[in-house]
């Protein structure tokens, strides 16, 4: 694959463009091209247009309007971050499997999920690119995944949970922390929640909407994630004790009395950690920060009470179908990869059932 001594980049109409070229009068050339082609609106569709070209315009042309503007973002940053510099200056008519191929054995060590999103989006980009008569082949089709990191999402340990309960009694980040635990919401869906979602009364929350990357609240990913979920007794307590009757107020408030966002919530977790490593026996520095070696594990994450409530369900012999819906998820597939994984007290409640229909049945042992 070819690779350019030279790259600049200009915006034109609030979009970013990439040049590269072998010399700076190459560079300057091709830049003052691109933007006659971009002013007069004739850019020509061609099998020599380069990866960066077609790739720009298969996102205007099958994305911008079908998909919603968060998941637009999704696409255009993973293309940048990941994709375009590597493919970006190539005709895409010379792109080959191996270069695509290069592009996931640099990002070896990224989740597996990751993995698969950046190899589904190759995928598509060429498969349109053959539909337009562009290329004969895809060049991604047939792909090998590089070892992915492992998933940081288990269910959280017994003493764990002990550690956990006792500092969310006071922390400032309790309520967020419980809300993941005890009703299995996700980091996003607590972020958005108000009081007008919260019915004390019937100990229900509906979840209705979520936090957005961009900054803002919406509807959840999928329609799927519009739940409604039961509030254990030991929260609605908490919850009545903290509830300022204000039903457009979020329930988990930043310090100006604002909506939590990523970065606030990233802080409270920090925090959160920090005070369950002194809790667990951690040395600690003259301002009460714990010094290492740490207690708490480095793969325990908020998402990990999401994954412990899903076991939770199951270790409680809720129905799958139940679950799924629960959790708000879009498919039972997803729920499966938790229900799937068996723990002792699964294990026991099965022989407890099957004990239970023998002796009503009236089997002997």
């Amino acid at each position: 694959m070819k690779k350019y001594k030279y790259r600049k980049t200009f915006t034109y109409e609030g979009k970013r463009y990439s040049v590269y070229g072998d010399t700076l009068q190459q560079v300057y050339e091709k830049m003052g091209k691109r933007m006659a082609e971009l002013e007069s609106g004739k850019k020509r569709i061609s099998k020599n247009m380069t990866f960066s070209d077609w790739s720009e315009e298969w996102l205007i042309a099958y994305k911008e309007h079908t998909v919603s503007k968060e998941t637009y973002r999704v696409y255009q940053s993973n293309l940048r971050r990941h994709i375009l510099p590597l493919l970006g200056p190539m005709p895409i008519k010379n792109i080959k499997a191996i270069h695509c191929q290069r592009v996931l054995n640099d990002m070896s060590g990224f989740s597996a999920k990751m993995l698969n999103r950046i190899t589904q989006l190759m995928i598509a980009i060429f498969e349109d690119a053959l539909d337009n008569g562009l290329i004969f082949s895809n060049p991604a089709r047939k792909l090998k995944l590089p070892k992915g990191s492992k998933s940081t999402r288990r269910a959280i340990t017994k003493t764990e949970r002990k550690y956990i309960l006792q500092v969310a009694e006071t922390h400032p980040a309790g309520v967020m922390i419980l809300l993941m635990l005890y009703c299995g919401l996700r980091p996003a869906e607590v972020s958005a929640l108000q009081w007008r979602h919260i019915d004390l009364d019937e100990k229900i929350i509906s979840v209705e909407q979520s936090s957005k990357r961009s900054g803002g609240v919406g509807a959840p990913k999928s329609s799927a994630g519009i739940r409604k979920v039961p509030i254990p007794d030991k929260l609605a307590f908490r919850l009545n004790r903290i509830n300022p009757k204000e039903p457009f107020g979020f329930v988990c408030q930043n310090q100006k009395g604002g909506r939590l966002n990523a970065s606030s919530m990233h802080r409270r977790w920090k925090s959160f950690v920090d005070t369950m490593n002194v809790a667990m026996g951690c040395e600690t520095t003259p301002n009460g920060k714990p010094l290492p070696p740490f207690r708490v594990a480095d793969d325990l994450v908020p998402y990990c009470f999401r994954h412990t409530y899903c076991t939770d369900l199951r270790d409680a012999g809720v129905d799958i179908t139940v679950a799924r819906v629960l959790m708000g998820h879009s498919s039972i597939a997803i729920t499966a990869h938790v229900y799937t994984h068996q723990t002792d007290v699964a294990l026991k409640n099965a022989v407890d059932k099957i004990n239970q229909q023998g002796a009503t049945s009236g089997a002997t042992p």
